[in-house]
């Protein structure tokens, strides 16, 4: 009886183990952003999580939430050949995408931080849709994109998911 004892407190001990560390596991992906970097202009309006719910495909997508009027993306550093044509492309879901004053320049949105480049912009409420933005990288070997739920000067609240990420080199 005392052996039968040991042997349940050792498979107990290592479920909790197990158990720990899948806990930690999904904390981790839920809020590792892979290289991403979150950007917002006033801390507490926003909130970046990786959503395994609300996903087009089998990886977790990245949901930007404004709760108020706000400008926020996830950004990532790229490199580039000079003088080259690019195309961006994502799949991305919004739910009551709103711009303040109306203005149809935010929303969900593909960018070049830093500058007034950037894709069309999707708001109000739809299901997953592709979204594209073309740039040229000119004298740069370095750009900044952005998956941005607002604008270069606008503000926009709601909720975008931002998922299966592609850039391409477009060849002329």
């Amino acid at each position: 009886m005392r052996k039968t004892g040991k042997i349940v407190k050792k498979v107990l001990w290592w479920l909790m183990i197990i158990a720990i560390i899948f806990a930690i596991v999904k904390i981790y992906n839920k809020y590792n952003y892979n290289d991403f970097i979150k950007n917002v202009t006033q801390p507490g309006k926003t909130s970046f999580t990786r959503d395994s719910v609300i996903k087009y495909s089998k990886y977790d997508s990245y949901k930007i939430e404004n709760k108020e009027y706000h400008d926020a993306m996830f950004a990532q550093k790229i490199s580039v050949m000079p003088n080259t044509p690019y195309k961006v492309s994502c799949k991305v879901r919004v739910d009551n995408v709103v711009n303040e004053n109306n203005v149809k320049t935010g929303g969900a949105q593909i960018c070049i931080n830093g500058t007034t480049e950037r894709s069309a912009s999707v708001y109000g409420t739809s299901s997953w849709q592709e979204l594209c933005f073309y740039f040229n990288s000119k004298n740069k070997t370095e750009v900044d994109i952005g998956f941005r739920l607002g604008g270069y000067a606008e503000r926009s609240k709601g909720t975008a998911w931002f998922s299966d990420f592609k850039l391409e080199v477009r060849y002329q």
